[in-house]
């Protein structure tokens, strides 16, 4: 009796275990993507990984450090999703912000050297 009571008790202990590990993964900080409309239209480093669901003609910015990201490495593939808008004014540095607009339906990931994001655009809201 002693022995399967040496066996169950690290058997039933790894299995809840396992089941709250599971449970503080499925709840974990992965945050829900926003819908059209809903979503913020200025980007900060804080949203890193993030998804963003965009309106075809809706603007929104990217506000970033040039210490950590180069303007010049900002980019969205693949091409053509996404626009940059030009002659507005921009911020402080070491700050940078650079303006964009939702050309045509699809995806694309915006990267830089430490940002990124999943920009969505879309014809109208699903």
């Amino acid at each position: 009796m002693r022995q399967i009571f040496m066996i169950a008790v690290p058997i039933v202990f790894l299995g809840a275990l396992f089941l709250f590990v599971f449970m503080i993964k499925a709840t974990g900080s992965k945050a829900a993507e926003c819908v059209i409309g809903s979503c913020p239209t200025e980007l900060h480093a804080t949203d890193r990984g993030k998804t963003f669901i965009y309106a075809v003609g809706s603007r929104f910015v990217v506000i970033l450090d040039s210490r950590t990201d180069r303007p010049e490495h900002i980019r969205c593939e693949p091409r053509g999703v996404i626009g940059a808008i030009t002659d507005i004014p921009t911020v402080e540095p070491p700050l940078f912000a650079l303006h964009f607009e939702g050309l045509e339906n699809g995806s694309c990931d915006l990267r830089g050297d430490y940002f990124w994001a999943h920009i969505i655009v879309r014809e109208t809201a699903r």
